[in-house]
């Protein structure tokens, strides 16, 4: 019973957080690629621009963050969708927030579940160059890579 409490008291701590504030955010889908769609709504308006970044969860300013997602404009009367692009070292568990123009919180969606997509492609890139670099190094220097016994 125990384990099934705590994840539960997860997410109802992130849903608390975000409560009252206009900004909503989520990706609506696994974020398994480099790239994700982030969706920006607004119950009403937020003056200026406002800055999306992801990091951890309790981050009280932007500059709290991991890194930054973008800027975008939102209201009350159109949803708003950014393009976010996950650096390598991007851990799995932060949230994505959005503050306005004067650095208040405006913004936070629930803990995101990132999947490691860049150390998959990190492997599987390093194989290719080994699988690669060993070929090259034999036709470079001409070396028989299953030489024959001399007589």
């Amino acid at each position: 019973m125990a384990g099934r409490t705590l994840p539960f008291l997860l997410l109802g701590g992130a849903a608390a957080a975000s409560v009252g504030l206009p900004v909503q955010l989520e990706t609506r889908s696994a974020v398994n690629s480099r790239l994700a769609n982030v969706h920006l709504s607004s119950a009403r308006a937020v003056d200026g621009p406002i800055t999306v970044a992801y990091g951890d969860c309790s981050s009280s300013t932007v500059q709290d963050t991991h890194h930054l997602v973008g800027k975008a404009e939102v209201d009350a009367s159109n949803a708003k969708r950014l393009v976010w692009i996950l650096p390598e070292e991007t851990e799995t568990g932060g949230c994505l927030s959005a503050w306005d123009s004067a650095g208040t919180l405006v913004g936070r969606s629930e803990p995101q579940l990132v999947h490691n997509i860049h150390k998959r492609n990190a492997e599987k890139r390093a194989c290719k160059c080994e699988d690669s670099g060993l070929r090259k190094q034999h036709r470079i220097s001409g070396a028989n890579p299953n030489p024959q016994p001399s007589r």
